[in-house]
């Protein structure tokens, strides 16, 4: 026989199923000789495992292994060697064999602890004759031995629930009937009728946060899933708690003092006259071991806050996942925003682009349960996308429409979704609050102060986002202050009402559309939009200084950004006749960042409707405006009409003071004289130009003139004088710290350089300036640069590099090393 195990050891309990049955039926004489030969055939097996038996009572026999593998080889051989034993009088005897690893507390005569009982107690759940049980630490230690999970038990006298498992063999019967105890998957989580798509990750952040944290609140705007994911989770962690996993549903409470009493009632915890709830609820739930999904806390949230408070310092076995529009505010809580679902790239048209994003993959899966044979085809593939966009990803939503697939084809839905709060689950069971997307968002609604509904009605007035300042500056009035814009806008967040990402916040599509017909309700869109193209066009002003200076990174970074909201304003002012000057200066203003962009045919369209629409007197922004006009014209090689522009800019730009607008109106003019062969008169505009941006101080436009210049200069072949005016114009740009010049420039050189045979420098130059065009998103200065290096590759005789810079031709030729055309110096 093997040492005493100590330590942590595995304990094995047998007895045989039936022994005062088996007794009465064979007698005294025959049961003693079973017995005997049982207690052999066990003691056997187990000594051969490496076990050392126990003394112990009866037809009980306990045995403890150092290893657990050997505790499973010793479990199988016993009842393999039972069955093929020959009994008296043909008896069966059919033992129960249980199995547990723990710590071993040795005695004089054996062993004790909690460890012992356990193992005893798995021993007494099990049957007869089947392979035995065993807890979660007694893994296979043979080969063809395998396990079957069972699931959670509670065992009698045993405070702590265990995790059960059938062990496997060939040689032994399969027999699975229900253990003898009580279940211990405690819970009331409704069925899922549907399946969870989507959220795989979010599913398993969250259980993974609420292995570390005890208050983790599900935070998002209504409809995106909150509660659905809640539950998910908490499917996912039933066996992980004792005493259960339950939901509370806080939707009914209307009185936000029954927050405890909804609880005890799901908790069945009676109250107790005289005393607070909560007080009973904290002595009722010391000691225990469970889970409380708080759902739907935003209309209750101070008074869930106090009971989650005391319940979580009461007892450290309690964890709560909460749902709510905002934070409970709890020491110790993790909020977790819940996000919509990933959509599609607008532009994809690829099936496993389209149907591999969320919300497609929802509302696929939701279509065919209400239209079996529902199938997406490529040709259907853009207005999936159109739908997913349109509904934000939000999971309800999504619902909503896949519900009207039956009724309505793919097009139709993608164009009624327009007005998608009227879209209705069609014979659902949601609560009320969730019929229809306009019923979720007034839940939220109502939950707000005045001042907050009249923030988010006016917040609907951006599109695309916002920073705080444009927040401040827009919504500041009528009856909100610009200091209070900052805690009512945060107030919004906690509400989940508005998203936040970085420095900006935005509200949802769907959100804005609700809040922009709240917004026309109060009778305040005019002015909410008034505000918002005010506060758009004195930053296009802004910007537009800002792009010849030093931050010209930075205010790219800002217009980018705001694409959007300086188109809804521009749209705001041209729908307005009393708005044409702002429409005027806002166009005027965004010139430069068109060019740079490559928005030139855009811009040029929208500066003639503005100039259109606008008074026809002579005005400082009229001169600026025609000027815009005329130099976009001119990269856009549209010559027709932009002399009498420019002309007429010069004029008007001279009348008001517009010095700028003056030198800029002169390169133009020159850059038209040079382009028609006019050298001369080129010559003597440039410089002229260039005499204005010196007298001025302007950095940006001498760099840009001596630039220009240079062009001529090199046009008429004086090509010495053309590189020093280049090199004039880099030096000031680095001075200056302006990209946009320093890239220019830098192609200027290497232009020169490769038209006279030096494709060394050529290439260095042209490859520096590349990277700053890139930099900057100057996707005209990009290709030219790129189509130059094809040049200077094709003059190398290096022909793959060149025909890779090239654009693809049908019956293409072989690179030639003639100059390519260029628009870069137009």
């Amino acid at each position: 026989m093997s040492a005493r195990p100590a330590g942590t050891v595995t304990f094995l309990f047998a007895d045989i199923e039936g022994s005062t049955e088996l007794l009465q039926q064979l007698g005294d004489a025959a049961y003693t000789r079973v017995l005997a030969g049982y207690r052999a055939l066990m003691r056997r097996c187990s000594v051969r495992q490496r076990g050392y038996p126990v003394d112990s009572p009866g037809d009980t026999f306990f045995a403890v292994f150092a290893a657990p593998r050997d505790a499973v080889a010793a479990a199988v051989a016993m009842q393999a060697a039972l069955a093929r034993h020959r009994w008296p009088r043909r008896a069966t005897v059919r033992a129960r064999v249980g199995l547990h690893t723990g710590t071993a507390v040795p005695t004089r005569r054996g062993y004790a602890g909690v460890d012992v009982h356990r193992a005893a107690r798995i021993c007494a759940a099990g049957y007869g004759g089947a392979d035995p049980a065993v807890r979660s630490h007694g893994r296979p230690g043979r080969r063809h031995v395998a396990r079957t999970h069972l699931g959670v038990y509670r065992l009698r006298g045993l405070r702590r629930s265990d995790r059960l498992y059938q062990l496997r063999h060939p040689l032994v019967p399969a027999v699975l009937p229900p253990l003898r105890a009580e279940a211990a998957v405690l819970h009331n989580l409704p069925l899922a009728l549907t399946s969870f798509v989507g959220r795989e990750e979010a599913l398993r952040q969250v259980a993974g946060l609420l292995a570390d944290s005890r208050l983790v609140t599900l935070t998002g705007p209504g409809g995106v899933g909150k509660t659905r994911l809640a539950l998910e989770v908490a499917r996912t962690l039933l066996l992980r708690f004792a005493h259960g996993v339950w939901l509370v549903d806080l939707t009914p409470v209307t009185d936000p003092s029954q927050v405890p009493a909804a609880v005890a009632a799901v908790l069945r915890v009676r109250e107790e006259p005289g005393r607070p709830m909560t007080a009973t609820l904290v002595d009722a739930l010391r000691g225990r071991t469970l889970l409380l999904v708080l759902d739907n806390c935003e209309h209750a949230v101070e008074a869930t806050a106090r009971l989650a408070h005391a319940l979580l310092g009461a007892s450290e076995g309690i964890t709560i996942l909460a749902t709510s529009r905002e934070r409970l505010g709890v020491p110790g809580e993790v909020s977790y925003p819940v996000l919509p679902l990933s959509l599609p790239d607008p532009h994809a048209t690829h099936p496993a682009a389209v149907l591999g994003a969320e919300a497609v993959r929802l509302f696929v899966e939701r279509a065919r349960a209400a239209l079996p044979g529902f199938a997406v085809d490529e040709s259907a593939l853009p207005h999936v996308v159109r739908i997913a966009h349109a509904l934000d990803g939000i999971p309800l939503a999504v619902e909503l429409a896949a519900a009207h697939a039956p009724a309505l084809a793919l097009p139709d839905l993608a164009d009624r979704l327009v007005d998608r709060f009227r879209l209705r689950m069609a014979g659902g069971s949601h609560p009320s609050r969730h019929q229809t997307l306009q019923a979720a968002l007034d839940w939220s609604h109502d939950l707000l102060t005045d001042g907050e509904r009249r923030l988010l009605s006016r917040l609907s007035a951006f599109a695309g986002g916002f920073t705080l300042d444009a927040a401040e500056s827009v919504c500041a009035w009528g009856g909100i202050t610009r200091d209070e814009v900052v805690p009512l806008l945060t107030r919004l967040v906690n509400r989940s009402l508005v998203l936040v990402t970085g420095a900006r916040y935005r509200l949802l599509d769907t959100v804005r559309q609700y809040a922009g017909e709240r917004l026309e309700e109060a009778g305040e869109q005019d002015a909410a939009e008034e505000a918002h193209l005010r506060f758009y066009r004195d930053l296009a002003e802004r910007a537009e200084a800002g792009l010849r200076g030093p931050q010209q990174h930075l205010w790219l970074r800002v217009l980018d950004a705001d694409a959007a909201n300086l188109a809804t304003a521009l749209a705001t002012a041209r729908r307005r006749p009393s708005a044409a000057p702002d429409a005027l200066r806002l166009a005027a203003s965004l010139w430069l960042y068109w060019y740079i962009r490559g928005y030139w045919k855009e811009g040029r369209a929208l500066l003639a409707e503005v100039l259109k629409a606008a008074d026809s007197s002579p005005t400082w922004w009229r001169g600026r405006a025609l000027m815009a006009l005329a130099h976009l014209s001119f990269v856009l090689g549209d010559d027709h009409g932009v002399a009498e522009k420019t002309r007429l800019s010069l004029q008007l730009c001279r009348e008001s003071g517009d010095t700028f607008g003056e030198a800029y109106s002169l390169l133009v003019l020159g850059a038209l004289a040079r382009r028609s062969g006019r050298g001369e008169e080129a010559v003597a505009l440039h410089e002229q130009s260039l005499t204005v941006f010196r007298q001025m101080g302007d950095l940006w436009g001498t760099a840009w003139a001596l630039r220009l210049l240079a062009i001529v200069r090199w046009f008429r072949g004086e090509r010495d004088r053309a590189v020093r005016l280049f090199e004039d114009s880099l030096d000031l740009s680095r001075s200056q710290g302006n990209t946009m010049n320093q890239a220019a420039a830098l192609h200027g050189l290497g232009r020169i350089a490769a038209y006279s045979g030096d494709h060394a420098r050529a290439e260095a130059l042209l490859k520096e300036g590349l990277l700053l065009f890139r930099d900057l998103g100057d996707r005209e200065g990009i290709a030219s640069s790129i189509l130059m290096l094809g040049y200077v590759a094709a003059a190398r005789q290096q022909y793959r590099r060149a025909v890779s810079c090239w654009p693809p031709r049908t019956g293409r030729a072989a690179p030639s090393a003639s100059p390519p055309p260029t628009t870069r110096h137009r």
